[in-house]
């Protein structure tokens, strides 16, 4: 296993956005051509959360755009949310002092000796000496995403 795919990739891939390309460009491989990295289904509902709530995405829209990734029924997507890894993801939240939420995916990298979490978020960072976290998306065009996310959260 190479590696965990989050939630703000998810979420970046599936709406209209300057770094869309590139997420959907990373996703689509691990996708089509069976890169080795899990996906687990709750980072759809996470990114579901986050497009509607956050990013201002129609919640029609949002569904659509996720539910067609979905019905693609990858090999990649991973639906086990087992106690043990709830336990675990607990108990890197709090030894990381990040959300709850970031240490599932760490859970996750430590259970399948995956050395990478794919994120945009930047809690998940050095301190965790077990994986590293790489943002796919080229430093450029995250800057870019950035700016237009600040942008349009100014507005609304």
């Amino acid at each position: 296993m190479t590696g965990i795919l989050d939630v703000g990739i998810i979420a970046i891939a599936h709406f209209e956005n300057p770094a869309q390309g590139e997420a959907f460009g990373f996703l689509s491989r691990i996708l089509r051509e069976g890169e080795r990295c899990l996906i687990p289904l709750t980072t759809f509902l996470g990114a579901y959360h986050v497009m509607t709530e956050y990013l201002g995405v129609r919640r029609t829209q949002a569904e659509r755009a996720l539910r067609k990734t979905l019905e693609t029924r990858s090999p990649s997507f991973y639906g086990d949310v087992a106690r043990e890894y709830v336990l675990d993801a607990l108990s890197c939240a709090s030894d990381y002092k990040i959300e709850s939420w970031d240490g599932y995916p760490i859970s996750l990298a430590q259970k399948f000796e995956a050395p990478v979490i794919y994120t945009v978020d930047e809690e998940i960072d050095s301190e965790i000496e077990t994986v590293e976290a790489v943002n796919p998306i080229r430093p450029e065009v995250y800057s870019e995403y950035k700016e237009w996310l600040r942008e349009r959260l100014e507005k609304s």
